[in-house]
């Protein structure tokens, strides 16, 4: 009986994450996330010019004015 029971669990666990791989591939989500992932990207480059500017522009910490 044991094994059975443990088979049933196995074979419902499958299913299961079956089930969600559907979920997780779907075109459509994938679409989504490459959008996100393209916007994640293009924010960070165009911030990155702006904090290096700042970066650049503003006295070093710690320094004294001569």
């Amino acid at each position: 009986m044991p094994n059975e029971q443990i088979r049933n669990q196995l074979a419902s666990i499958s299913r299961a994450l079956y089930a969600s791989m559907e979920i997780i591939n779907d075109k459509s989500n994938r679409e989504r996330n490459d959008n996100l992932r393209l916007e994640i990207a293009q924010t960070y480059y165009r911030d990155e010019l702006h904090s290096k500017k700042r970066v650049f522009t503003e006295p070093k910490k710690g320094s004294y004015p001569r």
